[in-house]
């Protein structure tokens, strides 16, 4: 059947690459408020020298922030897949458990099974 551990683990997995993005679109929001700042001071003639060299560092730190926001938003739209598949499983379980046997009992062989050999819900 399927694996309840599993699921969860790739659930926890989505959560933590959320967090990823989030925190690099945080890091993407600082640098670009520096450049803009430092391109702001350089057109109002503070930091005449130098300013060129840090606004093309600053640059780079963007870039390379954003390929890896892209990288993690290519995690999202796997964990997007990964979600679709979580609520067909929550059906399959919903259906198993309504499934029932001649005597009008749910059937115990039907849907994920826990650890312990008992049927169990992706909430177990």
């Amino acid at each position: 059947g399927l694996d309840v551990w599993e699921y969860r683990d790739e659930l926890a997995r989505s959560d933590s690459n959320l967090a990823e993005i989030r925190s690099d679109l945080q890091e993407i929001r600082v640098r670009s408020f520096d450049i803009q700042e430092t391109l702001q001071k350089e057109a109002t003639g503070h930091f005449p020298s130098a300013s060129a060299h840090r606004i093309a560092l600053e640059a780079r730190a963007e870039k390379n922030a954003e390929d890896r926001l892209l990288q993690a938003m290519r995690l999202v739209d796997k964990d997007r897949h990964i979600a679709q598949g979580g609520r067909g499983l929550r059906q399959l379980v919903a259906n198993s458990t309504a499934n029932s046997t001649g005597n009008g009992q749910a059937s115990a062989q039907s849907g994920i099974t826990c650890r312990d050999g008992r049927a169990c819900s992706a909430l177990d």
